[in-house]
């Protein structure tokens, strides 16, 4: 059986000068982020439809991502596999003091450190926060990357205001807040204001990720499943008019709506 040293000496063959593969050599961070992108979302599929044996490939090409740019590093001695995997270590071991208190991974006459789970959540924010202090990030944003889709980028800008305080107490001044933004989108779509609708659909759509946060939901995860949800849908539709010799472009809005209605019904 390969092992992960078999993987890294491949990845370094890949990228041999002389005799390695053109399309691997080439490669440096900036190009191969879109990949690393594409495997991650595909390994979140694979779990997402319960496909355990597409599951462990995915995560084999996630892997050769992390090792494809620790290589990358290896040339320019910026860093190792090796190193990124002792800092990934040491950075687990001191945040689980609960499990590990002497910050070491083996030792044999370690005591079990049993604390509630808002402890350990509590310990962990303040580790963050000494490592974004360490990391020179000293602005209460700095290490929540731009570049983040903003679904998510919502969610954590929303968490970190929470830590500091500044938080709604409990869900329903989330939904008044959510009923004010939509009559201010309904506002500037009457007007015809172009800019002032982007602006309030921003508000909206930001308030329901507030919603989702404030009802332990994940908004990304919510949306996949709604996508799935049309999706199945309107195959249902489709199907159901090609059953009739028909298309959606030559039946009545009335008729797509009694679709709708018995797919929504029918489908989960």
């Amino acid at each position: 059986m390969y092992r992960l040293e078999d993987l890294v000496y491949l990845m370094s063959r890949l990228r041999n000068p002389e005799s390695g593969c053109p399309w691997d050599i080439k490669q440096d961070f900036q190009s191969l982020a879109k990949y690393t992108l594409e495997e991650a979302y595909e390994v979140v599929d694979a779990i997402e439809t319960n496909d355990c044996h597409s599951l462990e490939e995915e995560l084999g090409d996630l892997l050769f991502q992390v090792v494809f740019y620790s290589e990358i590093a290896r040339e320019k001695q910026l860093f190792t596999i090796e190193t990124v995997i002792d800092k990934l270590v040491a950075k687990l071991l001191v945040r689980h003091p609960h499990v590990f208190p002497s910050a070491k991974l083996y030792c044999d006459n370690e005591e079990e450190s049993a604390i509630p789970e808002h402890e350990v959540q509590r310990q962990w924010e303040k580790l963050k926060a000494e490592e974004r202090k360490q990391k020179g990030h000293v602005g209460v944003f700095d290490d929540i990357p731009v570049s983040m889709p903003a679904l998510g980028r919502a969610v954590k800008l929303q968490k970190r205001m929470s830590q500091k305080g500044m938080d709604w107490q409990g869900v329903s001044p989330v939904f008044e807040k959510l009923e004010e933004e939509i009559a201010e989108l309904r506002g500037a779509w009457l007007h015809e204001d172009r800019d002032g609708v982007e602006h309030e659909l921003g508000d909206v759509i930001f308030t329901c990720v507030n919603l989702a946060r404030k009802m332990n939901s994940e908004p990304e995860q919510a949306l996949r499943k709604a996508n799935q949800r049309f999706i199945s849908r309107c195959l249902f539709i489709v199907n159901a008019l090609e059953q009739e010799n028909s298309s959606i472009s030559e039946v009545s809005e009335a008729r797509l709506d009694e679709l709708w209605k018995t797919a929504k019904a029918n489908l989960a």
